[in-house]
């Protein structure tokens, strides 16, 4: 949560800044490229933490030997009755545990727009010719 509060205030500085001199727009490319990889790293963990929950949800509904009845031993319902709870509520958990992860990505998404539009207006933008030394007479 912190990095998100830097990132934003590193964000809102660069939004009231504009280049002055012909170095500027370089060194404002560089540091959106340096944000917006961070952004990326960001995303690549969310997707990862996705990646986790959905695997931690497919494990929970395979079905255990003993809930579904196919078990060796002689099995208590009440047993099975409390397995298939703790089941559906460890599936309620992931699955709002999903609901955050996909609102995080969807943010960070959002934060990286105006990075993109301002780096392609850099790039669109072309920058001040460099001064040619002068040529030497022959």
């Amino acid at each position: 949560m912190t990095m998100r509060l830097i990132l934003m205030m590193v964000l809102l500085t660069l939004s009231f800044q504009r280049p002055v001199l012909a170095e500027e727009p370089e060194a404002e490319l560089r540091r959106l490229q340096t944000i917006l990889s961070t952004l990326n790293q960001e995303l690549q963990a969310e997707y990862q933490h996705i990646r986790t929950l959905q695997e931690a949800l497919r494990s929970n509904t395979v079905a255990p030997l003993l809930i579904q009845g196919r078990s060796p031993d002689v099995v208590a319902y009440e047993e099975v009755a409390s397995q298939e709870r703790t089941a559906l509520r460890r599936e309620a958990a992931l699955n709002a545990q999903l609901e955050v992860v996909y609102a995080r990505v969807k943010q960070i998404e959002a934060d990286k727009q105006p990075i993109l539009d301002r780096l392609r207006e850099l790039i669109k933008t072309p920058s001040a010719p460099k001064e040619q030394p002068a040529a030497t007479p022959r």
